[in-house]
């Protein structure tokens, strides 16, 4: 009793407080609204609110007559559950019945004259009706719909009407998001993202409204339904209906419906179906317990006539009456244009008289629903139809129907996988069975029988939804049906012996046309009965009898009984079976894929791929082309223990096109585009290992060309002094050194790096000696500092940015390493991990921003510290150099007593060349003992100095309080970790000298393609690495092999500048290539794009500069300079004896693009040593 008392009291306050009226009415009704149990609701909304003009204050006018005037009442409070704002809206939608029932006749009328294609008509009726109930967001939508198709004069009155909204108004902004939405379709979800983000800091109820409401308010969540009925009240009643219409049909389509749902909204649901005369009402009605006495039995009687004839086989009688009804009866009835297209895909006839609108709808129908090469495609066509009519019901059928017909087999209940189609149709039939609440069945059958509707179709709908077979009185359908519908049906009742009774003659007796259906259901059934091996052979039968659709397969269905791998079948559908999951339902099964392959392999000994077209013969030929084309993949391959490395694995791929173009040759252009661009991928992959591995690397024959320039006549001179000499006093040390000469023809030891450290005390210097050491000198420092020797390489190969960009990438990648500041002091704070802990507190946040900020700086130190202290070149001439205080790796020392020694080869050589490759072979030597040191340099020092950067770092963060962020910022640290120990296994690689000097000759795009590879593995993951466009060229044409480092070297360089100067990123830099190939000149003309910004003044100054200065003497010095222009290394590139009369041109070009041309004679001499490093 005290309850009761409490909650007349509340009800007698209420009802005070709406007559009193303001604010206090506004949040009392709200209270009311929000904290009312829902089956009480309905009774105190017509106690309290007896006339619409009481709901003013709370939902502002009902028929706005200008844009401006919707949502001009702000709502109190916030959403309440979506079945009290359903009562709400049901109950004010009974206040206004007159307006309503007006829009209601309006809307079909509009979208009658649509689908008639009578657009004049359409514009007037919706200019009528402004003129009767003022604007609405559906009136504007409608108007958008139309589009183009209404004449100018209305369109430009709308667009007026538009702009006059209030700016930055709520209404405003609908206003333009719905207008985005009907310009671009497509972009719907990409709205949706934007409308948050931009409302990320408003209600978040109202954020949650507009971003469904433009998106698609037909596929939200009850937390968005609730939301779109709160809100759409506020613009107008003609909204708010049509809000809770799409609330009702979204919880009839549940799987499971509550019961108290069902009970609250019974009554309500029945008495506005009783008030309203929508359609659209009754098969909800049914939905929540209702008993909908169909009414106009005479037009149900017309409608019926095309379902009868058609579950009477007669196809074409079928389509003739549809067609009818559309245009003469109602053109919105989507169920039917459905039967239409369904009757001449059994038919194969042509279809009847139709409106243009209908005839595209039934084309695109009859291309999906029959399965074609084109359904995809046409589906899309539907379901942009579906956009373009927004909120329109018909349309909705029609992309469900779609939908549903595409989606991969259940062998869920009939009822429930059309239930979310059949709730859209408004007319009362068999099929709308599936609506109505298993209580009422019985009494709707009864109601359609006396009423002798749709006998025929009443016998069908009996068999597929209830597995009910026909009695002697019952109308007769064909046998076939009568096997497909109690087939299916025993499926799901899981009764496989009647399953198995029906659908096994059905596959032998079906026409073509539905043998795919009776294959799937056939594959679902043995299935069920356990029977795996003969379910994976209909399942793969079902595929090749129409590969067009493969989504349509029931492939979770027969996949989910594989769950042990010891129940597997022998067979090749195995594989084939988990491939097609992977493709087509989840890549979840990836891993059984891959075992499958290999168990396959092994089992049947296929060690080719024409060993598996023997085993499976020529009646299995699909099978084989399936096989080979999908499953026998590199993706595949890689994780099986059948193949060792890439290499054997992409040449195994080679061999399977080849064998795929012989077996499928009508689809042999697809295979040998692969097999082109497979050998292309290997020969890039090559290319690129080898350059690689040629880090440590010397340009013998440039080297060798600079000495002959400036030492050529000093040697010469040198060999004169040295016979007309009679010097005496270095003989004991002439032979010494004259011994080990001997000794070392027979023993390889290095006594050039071991004498170099051993120095002669009072040595007294001839002047032959003078002048040998000058040359030895010179030598020395055009191998280690010239413009081709070894510093030059390590500048452009290691230290210009590839060491930093490798050790950073597997950081990068997980978003650790911060970024610098433009100024390069100090680093900017880390955005992605402080967006990722935004939930967490400020502690938290700032104690992992300082720890990623320590973490940089520390490993940008001993990077830094690597390129440029270590990896340089120090040279140590005597006593004194030797007590030099240097952190250089590459240390190269000189004694008096080991030039002594060289000086007996000069004097031994028989010519220049044959001295300085003695010279040469001498250098490599220490070269290599310093390369002994990198590497233990890096694998002593470096590593374990990064490694414990990175455990640093996670015990900084190993204090803070758990949360998902932290947990997966610490799973990004352990991932950087084990990338970050690779990446120095690789570079500890690089330090290591190649012996053979290999290149074969080349395609003029290999060099692009090899330093787009190399550029992308030191790339973060989160970067997005441009995409060159290179012209069709001469592809019969090959560059010399010994030309390809330098090229390579000259477009990683263009390639990295562009992406760092262009001020542009990811897709918006677009760069270009073209070559110009005669049999004598090779021509490269590369363009890259910039930003509006660019260039400058200062850095078109700086572009004159450089181009000023490349024939200066100091220019290659510069090119082996860190931070230094790349221009000037791509010169030091192509400056080579390799390349003959090089030429260089860079500069802005008119078309606001940077341009670099490149070119060189072909016809060169050929001067590889087989000293070269």
């Amino acid at each position: 009793m005290g309850r009761t008392g409490k909650r007349r009291h509340s009800l007698h306050r209420t009802i005070g407080s709406v007559y009193l009226g303001g604010n206090f009415a506004r949040e009392s009704l709200f209270l009311a609204k929000a904290n009312t149990p829902p089956s009480e609701l309905f009774q105190l909304f017509p106690r309290i609110i007896k006339t619409p003009e009481r709901l003013l204050p709370v939902h502002g006018n009902p028929s706005p007559q200008k844009y401006s005037e919707l949502f001009s009442i702000q709502p109190a409070g916030s959403p309440a559950g979506p079945v009290n704002e359903a009562v709400w809206a049901i109950c004010r939608s009974l206040l206004h019945l007159d307006t309503l029932s007006d829009y209601i006749d309006t809307r079909h009328q509009f979208e009658s004259n649509l689908l008639l294609s009578k657009y004049d008509s359409a514009a007037k009726i919706l200019t009528d009706f402004q003129d009767r109930c003022g604007v609405s967001l559906w009136l504007a939508q409608a108007w958008l719909t139309l589009g183009e198709n209404a004449p100018s004069e209305a369109r430009s009155r709308v667009r007026r009407e538009f702009e006059n909204a209030a700016p930055q108004s709520v209404a405003a902004f609908m206003l333009h998001y719905l207008t985005r939405r009907s310009e671009s379709r497509g972009a719907k979800r990409f709205l949706k993202d934007e409308i948050s983000a931009k409302l990320a800091g408003v209600d978040d109820f109202f954020r949650t409204y507009a971003a469904s409401r433009v998106s698609d308010v037909f596929v939200a969540s009850p937390k968005e339904l609730s939301a779109n009925m709160f809100f759409e009240a506020q613009a107008s009643i003609i909204d708010h209906y049509e809000a809770l219409i799409a609330t009702l049909q979204d919880m009839a389509t549940a799987k499971v419906l509550p019961r108290t749902v069902i009970e609250t909204l019974e009554r309500p649901v029945s008495i506005l179906r009783r008030r309203l005369n929508d359609r659209r009402l009754a098969p909800l009605a049914m939905s929540f317990g209702c008993v909908v006495d169909p009414d106009r039995t005479d037009l149900l009687a017309s409608r019926s006539r095309p379902f009868e004839l058609y579950y009477q086989s007669e196809y074409h009688e079928a389509a003739e009456a549809a067609a009818q009804f559309l245009s003469e009866t109602d053109p919105t009835d989507a169920a039917l244009l459905t039967l239409l297209a369904r009757a001449l895909i059994r038919s194969g006839n042509n279809p009847p008289p139709l409106s243009p609108t209908h005839a595209a709808l039934c084309s695109s129908l009859l291309n999906a629903l029959g399965l074609t090469d084109a359904a995809y495609g046409e589906a899309t066509s539907i379901f942009s139809n579906a956009d373009t009519h927004y909120g329109q019901t018909w349309a909705r059928y029609l992309r469900s129907v779609v939908l549903s017909c595409l989606h991969q087999e259940s062998d869920a209940s009939q009822i429930d996988q059309l239930r979310n189609i059949v709730v859209l149709d408004p007319y009362i039939s068999p099929i709308t069975l599936a609506c109505a609440r298993p209580p009422h069945v019985k009494t709707y059958r009864k109601i359609l029988s006396e009423r002798g509707l749709y006998p025929n179709t009443l016998t069908a709908i009996n068999l597929l939804y209830y597995g009910i077979e026909p009695g002697p009185d019952d109308a007769c359908i064909s046998k076939n049906r009568y096997r497909a519908y109690l087939g299916r049906s025993a499926v799901t009742s899981s009764n496989i012996s009647a399953a198995l009774l029906q659908l096994e003659p059905l596959l032998r007796d079906a026409p073509d046309g539905a043998k795919f259906r009776a294959l799937t259901a056939l594959s679902m059934a043995m299935t069920k009965a356990g029977r795996r091996s003969e379910a994976l052979a209909l399942l793969i039968d079902a595929h090749i009898h129409n590969p067009e659709v493969p989504t349509a397969l029931p492939l979770d269905v027969v996949i989910k009984s594989l769950e042990d791998s010891n129940d597997w079948p022998e067979t090749i559908d195995v594989p084939l079976a988990f491939e097609l999951y992977n493709a087509f339902s989840s890549d979840s099964r990836l891993a059984e894929l891959r075992f499958a392959f290999e168990r396959f392999q092994e089992t049947k000994s296929i060690d080719n791929p024409a060993t598996l077209v023997e085993h499976l013969g020529s009646k299995n030929k699909e099978r084989s082309i399936l096989y080979l084309d999908r499953v026998w993949t590199p993706e595949v391959m890689r994780h099986t223990l059948l193949y060792n490395g890439t290499s054997e694995i992409g040449e195994a791929r080679v061999a399977v096109c080849r064998q795929l173009a012989a077996l499928d040759p009508e689809n042999s252009t697809r295979y040998l585009d692969e097999i082109r661009e497979r050998v292309k991928q290997q020969e890039i992959a090559k290319g690129t290992s080898l350059l690689e591995q040629s880090k440590v690397y010397v340009d013998i024959a440039a080297i060798k060309r600079s000495l002959k320039a400036k030492i050529g006549g000093q040697y010469s001179r040198y060999r004169a002094n040295t016979i007309a000499s009679n010097d005496t006093s270095q003989e004991i040390v002439e032979h010494i050194a004259d011994a080990l000469l001997d000794r070392t023809s027979t023993e390889n030891i290095s006594l050039g790096v071991a004498l170099s450290n051993v120095h002669l005390v009072d040595e007294i210097e001839s002047e032959t000696d003078s002048q040998f050491d000058s040359i030895f000198t010179e030598v020395t420092h055009e191998f280690l500092r010239g413009d081709h020797g070894l510093n030059a390489y390590l500048s452009t190969r290691v230290r210009h940015g590839v060491l930093a960009n490798t050790l950073r990438k597997p950081l990068a990648d997980e978003r650790l390493i911060n970024i610098k500041n433009s100024n390069g002091q100090g680093y900017r704070r880390n955005l992605h991990w402080d967006e990722r802990l935004e939930g967490n507190e400020s502690t938290s946040r700032d104690a992992v921003a300082a720890a990623l900020e320590k973490f940089s700086s520390e490993f940008d130190r001993i990077v830094h510290e690597l390129r440029d202290e270590r990896l340089q070149i120090t040279i140590s001439h005597g006593v004194k150099d030797m007590k030099q205080d240097t952190k250089a790796a590459f240390v190269y020392r000189s004694s008096n007593l080991e030039r002594r020694f060289m000086q007996r080869y000069a004097v031994r050589s028989r010519t220049m060349d044959e001295f300085i490759d003695v010279c040469i072979d001498n250098l490599w030597g220490k070269t290599d003992e310093n390369l002994l040191t990198v590497r233990d340099l890096l694998e002593k020092q470096t590593k374990p100095a990064l490694m414990s950067t990175v455990e640093q770092l996670s015990d900084a963060i190993s204090t803070l309080p758990y949360s998902t962020p932290v947990a997966d910022l610490r799973n990004a640290i352990v991932r950087a970790k084990t990338q970050l120990r690779l990446r120095l296994d690789e570079i500890f690689s690089w330090f290591k000298r190649s012996q053979v000097y290999d290149r074969q000759d080349y395609q003029a795009g290999l060099p692009v393609d090899i330093a787009l590879n190399m550029i992308r593995k030191t790339a973060p993951e989160n970067s997005t690495v441009p995409r060159i466009d290179i012209s069709p060229y001469d592809r019969s044409a090959r560059l010399p092999g010994r030309t390809l480092d330098g090229m390579v070297d000259a477009f990683y360089v263009l390639i990295s500048n562009a992406i760092e100067h262009s001020g542009l990123e990811g897709e918006s830099l677009k760069i270009s290539v073209s070559f110009d190939l005669t049999p004598t000149r090779y021509a490269a003309r590369i363009d890259s794009s910039l930003a509006p910004s660019i260039p400058s003044i200062e850095q078109r100054s700086s572009v004159e500069s450089i181009r000023s200065s490349l024939n200066k003497s100091d220019s290659l010095k510069l090119a082996q300079v860190e931070g230094g222009s790349g221009l000037r290394k791509l010169w030091r590139s192509i400056n080579s004896p390799f390349y003959d009369a090089p030429s260089l041109d860079f500069g802005f070009s008119p078309s606001g693009n940077f341009y670099v041309e490149i070119s060189y004679n072909v016809e060169i001499v050929d001067e590889n040593s087989p000293h070269r490093g």
